[in-house]
């Protein structure tokens, strides 16, 4: 299980907290990044504070893609 769930990386297909397409059943009770996201009230992480804390830049090394995502939509404004 990584980042604390009970999911192989096989398992997983969501592509993205707010992108139309698969997700996780229960995404928000199970991904600690997601939780963190909701308990700030914030739609993603680009819109986060705290932006890019230490869980993000874990990820970032696994899923380079949602780093490059997460730093256009702040760029764009749709994340700060």
């Amino acid at each position: 299980a990584q980042y604390g769930t009970p999911f192989s990386p096989e398992q997983i297909n969501c592509v993205g907290c707010t992108v139309d397409g698969a997700h996780i059943e229960f995404t928000e009770n199970v991904c600690g990044i997601r939780k963190c996201c909701m308990g700030k009230n914030r739609s993603t992480c680009a819109e986060c504070e705290s932006y890019s804390c230490e869980d993000l830049r874990i990820f970032f090394e696994s899923v380079p893609e949602a780093k490059a995502n997460l730093e256009a939509a702040r760029e764009s404004g749709d994340g700060s």
